[in-house]
């Protein structure tokens, strides 16, 4: 299972295996408020799984459709990232842990589809 993982500092690499993104995802969410803001997996040619963490969690959205898995349908809160240089408010229910974003991104590598476990929503309805 190979996959290009973009990090936010521009920086692509073709990796093996999944712990070398558990070591990446391991990293303090401050690390994310360098660079472009935001990493992305690549396993298809016109598809990409987004993602970036920050205090309050992860958050993960796979491009160009822009869905992103529902984690808290009561929570109407957001916050604000930047990405890009541009902030990007993202809806708190859409926030997930370390954990489940392994989960998320193992069988997007693996099958090139989203998990089939949770709802994927487009994020700006």
């Amino acid at each position: 299972m190979k996959y290009k993982l973009r990090d936010n500092l521009g920086r692509e690499n073709l990796l093996k295996d999944i712990s070398e993104l558990k070591g990446f995802l391991s990293q303090p969410f401050e690390n994310w408020m360098e660079g472009s803001g935001d990493s992305a997996i690549t396993v298809k040619k016109d598809e990409q799984m987004i993602f970036f963490k920050i205090e309050q969690g992860v958050f993960l959205m796979q491009h160009p459709d822009y869905l992103s898995p529902l984690f808290d349908r009561d929570n109407d809160k957001s916050v604000i990232h930047y990405v890009g240089g541009e902030p990007m408010i993202i809806p708190e229910k859409f926030l997930c842990s370390e954990e489940i974003t392994i989960e998320i991104l193992s069988r997007y590598i693996e099958s090139g589809t989203l998990h089939n476990a949770y709802q994927w929503l487009e994020i700006y309805e």
